[in-house]
């Protein structure tokens, strides 16, 4: 599968600590653990936990961003991410799936 076959971002929100949940178009949810980008230079800032709660979706839903230096491809989230079941114990205040009002944030 080529990377622009992959499904776009739909929305996104921090878990815990460093982990996102990421809804995709094909309705898939996945958890993604960012503390392993850490040891790259380029993603060191978002060890800033406020900063790290600063993201956006990028128009047409193919990159969550930060900055103009700072974003991880929906490619990425699709391959790395691991997929989100509802067994997994999620907070009660997301519930599952996560409804739209508290997605910190989505596209369209």
């Amino acid at each position: 599968m080529k990377a622009n076959q992959y499904p776009k971002l739909i929305s996104a929100q921090v878990l815990e600590n460093y982990v996102l949940l990421i809804q995709f178009t094909n309705q898939e949810y996945r958890k993604y653990d960012v503390q392993p980008l850490f040891q790259l230079p380029m993603f060191k800032p978002l060890k800033n936990i406020a900063l790290f709660h600063n993201f956006k979706i990028e128009a047409g839903g193919h990159a969550l961003v930060w900055s103009d230096e700072i974003d991880i491809s929906a490619y990425e989230l699709w391959i790395h991410g691991t997929l989100f079941n509802e067994t997994e114990g999620i907070p009660p205040s997301i519930g599952y799936p996560p409804k739209m009002g508290q997605v910190a944030v989505k596209i369209g």
